[in-house]
């Protein structure tokens, strides 16, 4: 036991240094308008099927609707917010998130930051911005799936 104890006297633990703060390229705030466009067109053809289907089927469905609804309502301010809370100028992202179920459906991701890979691939991007990103974007614990924002596709 003497010999673990004085091991644990050798121990050279280096300091504590935070991660430092490096902001996102004002240019990732135009890759949110594109992707805000594309996820409203989206949005709006499931609003259209989930429409058609009720006329089909004869039942109320809304999901897609009120979602298409709620992101239409969206200004360029509101991508401002989105964006400065990424950078961390922010405490919190001044949105409605609906208990962060605004940008997703379970069966296929519609996102803002993290669409197609956007955030991930910037050389800029630290783990405080994807960490930010994914509380924005999902509504799972933000530990059950967090390895996957680190893995590359193939």
């Amino acid at each position: 036991m003497n010999q673990s104890v004085s091991s644990l006297a050798e121990l050279n633990i280096p300091p504590y240094y935070p991660i430092e703060e490096s902001p996102l390229p004002a240019s990732f705030r135009q890759t949110m308008q594109q992707n805000y466009a594309q996820q409203l067109v989206m949005l709006a053809a499931k609003a259209k099927n989930e429409a058609d289907d009720n006329a089909i089927w004869s039942r109320n469905y809304h999901y897609a609707h009120e979602r298409n609804a709620k992101l239409k309502a969206w200004t360029s301010d509101t991508l401002d917010d989105v964006f400065a809370y990424l950078n961390g100028a922010e405490k919190e992202a001044s949105l409605d998130l609906n208990n962060n179920n605004q940008f997703i459906c379970q069966n296929n991701l519609l996102l803002l930051t993290l669409y197609r890979e956007c955030l991930q691939k910037l050389p800029e991007c630290h783990v405080q911005h994807l960490l930010r990103a994914y509380y924005i974007e999902t509504n799972m614990q933000i530990t059950h799936n967090l390895d996957l924002l680190f893995e590359k596709e193939e």
